[in-house]
C-alpha cells in the first residue's frame, strides 16, 4: 500500500496561513509584553519623583534631621517616606512573583541601598515600619539585604 503525499494548492494555503496568524500572534504578544514592561517601570518611576519632590530638599543630607523638624511637617515628611517604603515594598513583592525584570530589580535595589541608608530614612524606617504588617517578609529583607551596618562616625 502506498501514501499519497501530495497535498493540494488550498491546503498548502491554509497551512502556510495558519503558521503566519501563529507567528503574528507570538510577535503581538512578545511586543505587548514589552510594553507592559515599560508602562510599569514608567509608572514606578514616576511615582518616586512624586514622593521625592514631596520630600524636604535636603532629605538626603547626612546632617538632616528629621526630629528637627515642625510636627506638621515631620509627620509630611514621615507620610512620603512611608509611601516611599510602600512602593518599595511593591517592587520586592513584585520582584518575588518574577513580575518585574531582573536588571528593573537590581537598579531598584541599589537604589534603596542608598536611601535607605541616608540618616533621615533610616530614622523613618524605624518609626513607620513598626506600624505595617504588611511589611512581615519585607522587613527581614530589609535588615539583611538592603541596611548596612553604621559606625558612629558614618
Amino acid at each position: 500500500m502506498q501514501v499519497d503525499w501530495t497535498i493540494d494548492m488550498p491546503t498548502i494555503m491554509a497551512i502556510l496561513s495558519l503558521v503566519f496568524v501563529v507567528l503574528i500572534f507570538a510577535y503581538e504578544q512578545r511586543q505587548t509584553r514589552k510594553q507592559l514592561k515599560i508602562q510599569n517601570f514608567s509608572d514606578y518611576t514616576s511615582r518616586y519623583q512624586d514622593i521625592i519632590v514631596n520630600l524636604p530638599f535636603d532629605v538626603m543630607d547626612e546632617d538632616f534631621d528629621i526630629d528637627s523638624l515642625e510636627k506638621d511637617e515631620r509627620e509630611r515628611c514621615l507620610k512620603w517616606m512611608k509611601a516611599y517604603f510602600d512602593l518599595c515594598a511593591e517592587e520586592y513583592f513584585l520582584n518575588r512573583k518574577g513580575v518585574i525584570d531582573r536588571d528593573i530589580w537590581l537598579d531598584w535595589k541599589e537604589g534603596m541601598v542608598y536611601v535607605f541608608n541616608r540618616p533621615a530614612f533610616l530614622k523613618g524606617w524605624k518609626i513607620v515600619s513598626r506600624h505595617r504588617d504588611i511589611y512581615s517578609s519585607f522587613k527581614p529583607f530589609v535588615a539583611g539585604n538592603i541596611l548596612r551596618e553604621r559606625t558612629p562616625d558614618a
